[in-house]
């Protein structure tokens, strides 16, 4: 989906792996243990999380098309262009450090701040991705979204850490050039939009306590 929102401060533009069919956004001290599952069928306002566990096309789609999940993190108020509001509520950043993926993932992207108690919004985007066969007419579509944006609202401090993760890991790069690969067998298309039901360059500081 097009995202034509200036207000709002960019912090992070990132493509994430996702774990199955999910992208977790979470505190980084939350280590997997709790989390709330955030889905456009499933209510998800209100309430204090410290992960959110996103449902987005899976793993296997991905390397289909050779491409991760993208996602935005925005500080501001202003919700609109962002997409298909999924969730409404509180994050508990209690380390001050917030990540997009799961301890795990090679794709992990760092925000450093201050522990705090923020408002965050999920939006999803509205267009469906297809995935056509190239042995057959039939699109099949995927099992979730392909971008995903975050609103932080308010002015949070936040910053993305530049440099992580580090540059060996070539996980980006191997999916897109499988997804190269399977070129002659498949190619991906996004049909247009359909109605939806809304449900700093310096050094980074080290944070002792915090298991990166």
């Amino acid at each position: 989906f097009a995202v034509g929102v200036t207000a709002n401060k960019l912090l992070c533009d990132a493509e994430i792996a996702p774990d199955g069919s999910v992208v977790v956004i979470e505190d980084v001290g939350a280590n997997g243990l709790s989390g709330v599952y955030v889905h456009e069928d499933v209510g998800g306002d209100g309430g204090t999380a410290r992960a959110l566990w996103v449902h987005t096309m899976d793993i296997h789609e991905c390397d289909l098309a050779g491409k991760l999940v993208r996602v935005r993190v925005y500080s501001g108020s202003d919700s609109r262009g962002l997409g298909v509001p999924a969730f409404d509520g509180q994050l508990d950043i209690a380390s001050g450090v917030m990540a997009l993926g799961d301890r795990h993932n090679r794709t992990r992207q760092l925000l450093f701040g201050t522990p705090k108690i923020v408002r965050v919004s999920v939006f999803l985007g509205s267009e469906i991705e297809t995935i056509q066969f190239s042995d057959s007419e039939s699109r099949y579509p995927v099992s979730g979204t392909g971008e995903v944006n975050v609103l932080l609202h308010g002015e949070t401090g936040f910053v993305q850490a530049l440099g992580y993760p580090m540059p060996r890991w070539s996980w980006l790069q191997r999916l897109r050039r499988r997804g190269r690969d399977r070129t002659p067998r498949t190619h991906v298309e996004v049909g247009p939009p359909v109605p939806t039901r809304c449900a700093g360059e310096e050094p980074v500081p080290a944070w002792s306590g915090v298991a990166l």
